[in-house]
Parts: C-alpha cells; sequence; structure tokens
C-alpha cells in the first residue's frame, strides 16, 4: 500500500486494551483503527501526549510481523518520547526486545520478524511526550491456519452439527469432511457463517470438500450434515491459507 493518512485506514472503534501494559480508559485512547494489514504504510497525528494511539491487525499463529515507528522532521513535527508496544486481545503483551533491531541513537523503532503465537488480534500501541505526526511501516508474512476436528460422538442420518475455525480475511479455506475408520457417514456441506453469524454466499453446498474466499478475521463456523445412509462419525478438517500480503 502506497502512503495514505490513518483517518481513513479503517472504521473507528475503541480499541482492546492491553492488561500487560496498563489498562487505559477510553478517555486515555485518541485514536483506534482495526484492519489494518501487515503490508500497509501509515501516518498519523498524536494531537494530544496524554493519549495514544492504537493500530489492530489480525494475523495467525506462526506469522511474523516487521515494524518500522519514526517521527522524522522532513514529515512534520516530530514526536517526543515516542514508543511502541504491541500486545493481543486477550490482553498479554508481546516481548518485542530480542527482535529490536533500532539503530542505538536513531529517532526509529524497528522490530524485525516479532513471532505470533496465536491467530487473533494483535495492537501496536503508539504514545509520546510530545504532540506531532508519527509513521509506522508495517510488513510481515502470514502462516496457514490448520485445525483439525474429530467428532465426540456420531452423527445421525440428516443430522447437523458444526465446528468453529479461525479464518482470515481475503484467506482461502479449503474443508473436508470425511468418514472416520469404519464409519458410514457422508459429509455435506450446509453453510458457512461468518463471525457476525451471516452466511457467506457461494459456498459449495451439498460437497464435501472445497474451497471459499473469505471476507472477514474471526471465528467461522462450518455447519454440515450427515448425507448417508447410517449413523456415524466424522472428522473434519479446515486450511485457511493466507491473502497475498501486497500494498495497495
Amino acid at each position: 500500500m502506497n502512503t495514505r493518512p490513518l483517518a481513513v485506514a479503517a472504521a473507528l472503534l475503541l480499541a482492546v486494551p492491553c492488561l500487560a501494559d496498563g489498562v487505559a480508559p477510553p478517555t486515555g485512547v485518541e485514536q483506534a483503527f482495526d484492519s489494518a494489514r501487515l503490508a500497509d504504510d501509515l501516518r498519523g497525528t498524536l494531537t494530544e501526549p496524554a493519549k495514544e494511539t492504537r493500530i489492530r491487525v489480525y494475523a495467525s499463529a506462526g506469522s511474523k510481523v516487521s515494524a518500522t515507528l519514526d517521527s522524522n522532521p522532513a514529515e512534520g513535527v516530530p514526536i517526543a518520547g515516542l514508543t511502541m508496544t504491541l500486545c493481543d486481545d486477550a490482553g498479554n503483551a508481546v516481548d518485542t526486545a530480542p527482535y529490536d533491531v533500532s539503530v542505538p541513537g536513531g529517532s526509529a523503532i524497528v522490530w524485525a520478524k516479532v513471532p505470533l503465537t496465536a491467530t487473533t488480534g494483535w495492537t501496536f500501541i503508539l504514545r509520546g511526550t510530545d504532540a506531532g505526526i508519527w509513521h509506522l511501516t508495517l510488513g510481515g508474512t502470514m502462516a496457514l491456519v490448520r485445525q483439525t476436528f474429530p467428532s465426540p460422538a456420531a452423527l445421525a442420518v440428516g443430522g447437523e452439527t458444526s465446528v468453529d475455525f479461525r479464518g482470515l480475511r481475503g484467506g482461502t479455506l479449503s474443508f473436508l469432511l470425511k468418514a472416520a475408520s469404519r464409519s458410514k457417514f457422508k459429509g455435506e456441506l450446509v453453510r458457512i457463517l461468518r463471525p457476525d453469524g451471516s452466511a457467506i454466499d457461494g459456498a459449495p453446498a451439498d460437497a464435501a470438500k472445497g474451497k471459499l474466499t473469505l471476507d472477514a478475521d474471526g471465528v467461522h463456523t462450518l455447519v454440515f450434515r450427515n448425507g448417508g445412509a447410517a449413523i456415524g462419525a466424522w472428522t473434519a478438517k479446515t486450511t485457511v491459507s493466507p491473502p497475498p500480503l501486497l500494498p495497495l
């Protein structure tokens, strides 16, 4: 993505507080934005030094993120005391010190290939002791999300059940519904639900396997039935390939 104002990067919302970093009340957050990507070049302004800016991305376990935060006088008024921290949606702070490759005495904070340990949202928290402009460049690699779900019990003929899997916005879901050993189960997809509960159009209905592009981050639901002639145990598998991280 080329340079763009953060004000139009995403919808404004109250970001998840980083508990390990100190819970900030709503009045302590000047701006909070969702749906950034690990390929974005973002700029913004800190106007109230007592507050902070939060930028959230959603990434898979095994992904690695690189980030460069700077406040360059050539781009505007630099922010004194500029800092950056990272936490997940559960409020766990990431120890980025082993991946900090900032140049001693330089103005930029530079992280290289920080590993992410869970498929969840990750929030960058920007702070400063003075007002000014900031420039955040994100990069990295996204990992596949693979999940396998064995049936807790046999499924009746015509019976429906579901499994919840983690998806990535813009990623490609591949699913497989198969019979367990010596089972007569025959998998038939009914629908796939987004995290908000709405059904995704274009899902391959009645199929035991297929592919679909996802348009949301978070926990999705795969709903399927036993279309076989007898009760049977099953195994469901989902693989989500991450979207290409290309500049917009």
